[in-house]
């Protein structure tokens, strides 16, 4: 199986890529603007292909809309979104991950630092002890061999001082990080 996301929503390839369907089943319509979720990230569950999280970048309007999580049990073919209490509704999501061994146990980056779920999404806190004050994170990369090792980049906007983008390094699941760049 593979999805690729685009504004206009979810495409699916079960043939390696030579044929691709759009699935819309519990999706949002498609507005005027001809939007509907833009995906920023599929995370599948390890050990579970038919189980898979859709993180939506950008939010479907620039007033009031939101950044949302989705999720499939069917492979893709239908989607339900998640039950996001404790995230903000404006938040942009940049990536997802998946703990391989506690599968339920998410991390979203985002544009406003990194949010940790530990019951499949329903509820998230926000995990941002030791990231700088911006908190803009970007993309998270799981040690395969250590999962409790997570990495995460930080992007700054030009001219910022003092220097704060770069790796951050959380040994403990996303609880705390540190600068390791």
């Amino acid at each position: 199986i593979l999805l690729a996301g685009s504004p206009g929503g979810i495409f699916k390839t079960t043939d390696r890529g030579l044929t691709w369907r759009e699935v819309r089943t519990g999706l949002p319509p498609v507005s005027a603007s001809k939007h509907t979720v833009s995906i920023s990230k599929f995370a599948f569950v390890p050990g579970c292909p038919s189980v898979v999280y859709a993180a939506v970048g950008q939010p479907r309007t620039r007033k009031g809309g939101r950044g949302e999580i989705w999720l499939s049990e069917d492979g893709g073919e239908s989607w339900a979104n998640v039950v996001r209490q404790g995230l903000p509704d404006d938040l942009s999501i940049f990536d997802l991950s998946i703990d391989p061994v506690r599968t339920s146990h998410l991390l979203a980056s985002s544009d406003r630092g990194v949010w940790r779920s530990e019951d499949g999404g329903a509820t998230w806190v926000a995990s941002n002890d030791g990231l700088p004050a911006h908190l803009r994170t970007r993309r998270l990369a799981r040690c395969a061999a250590a999962p409790q090792v997570v990495y995460v980049t930080l992007r700054q906007k030009g001219g910022e001082t003092p220097w704060s983008a770069g790796v951050w390094r959380s040994d403990d699941g996303g609880r705390t990080w540190r600068d390791r760049s």
